[in-house]
């Protein structure tokens, strides 16, 4: 009998949380007659981009926040689309992913999900996505990963993608050819 270690290279991602009583990167506060106006703040020295700022059942995505600035947005204007909706086209990519990884070898087709911005974003809501099918094969992730709940109490949720920047430093002890940083702040916002 002998035990041989195998290195096994599983993924590209590596998923950390964050905690720090210090200055926030992000801030957001209700301004306006009646609280209808989100203040999104950017204290970092990153662009944000996309922003995405979810109200209640709906969800508006705005293109960057440029670094050190502030950006108003109405939560009753034009241009919110309902959650449910984006959630359902990042559901059918996730599914086709997920069914692909099982046929490792032989399979010249994508299994990989390209957009992370948006799969960061989808995958921020996993209690709405139900990727189960009825064949009890679903998310799972840590408590206080999934946002659904948080989405569903008055107020709002803003989710920040930092392109090619971290607020951590790196975890790894070499130079890694192929590494890429992104960070998605996520922020909920009580009324």
């Amino acid at each position: 009998e002998a035990d041989v270690f195998v290195p096994v290279w599983s993924s590209l991602l590596c998923v950390t949380e964050w905690v720090d009583r210090s200055e926030s990167p992000i801030t957001a506060s209700f301004t306006g007659p009646g609280g209808k106006t989100l203040r999104v703040t950017n204290a970092t020295g990153n662009r944000f981009g996309p922003v995405w700022i979810v109200a209640g059942e709906n969800v508006l995505t705005v293109p960057a926040i440029e670094a050190r600035a502030s950006k108003d947005f109405a939560l009753d204007q034009a241009g919110f689309e309902p959650l449910s909706a984006v959630l359902r086209r990042h559901k059918e990519e996730f599914q086709s992913v997920f069914a692909r990884r099982q046929e490792v070898f032989g399979s010249s087709a994508k299994s990989h999900l390209d957009d992370w911005p948006n799969s960061a974003f989808a995958a921020s809501f996993g209690g709405m996505l139900s990727l189960d099918n009825g064949e009890q094969r679903d998310f799972v992730w840590s408590p206080g990963f999934d946002l659904t709940p948080v989405s569903l109490r008055p107020g709002a949720t803003v989710l920040a993608w930092m392109p090619d920047a971290s607020l951590l430093p790196p975890l790894s002890q070499f130079q890694a050819s192929l590494g890429k940083r992104a960070t998605l702040l996520r922020l909920s916002v009580s009324r």
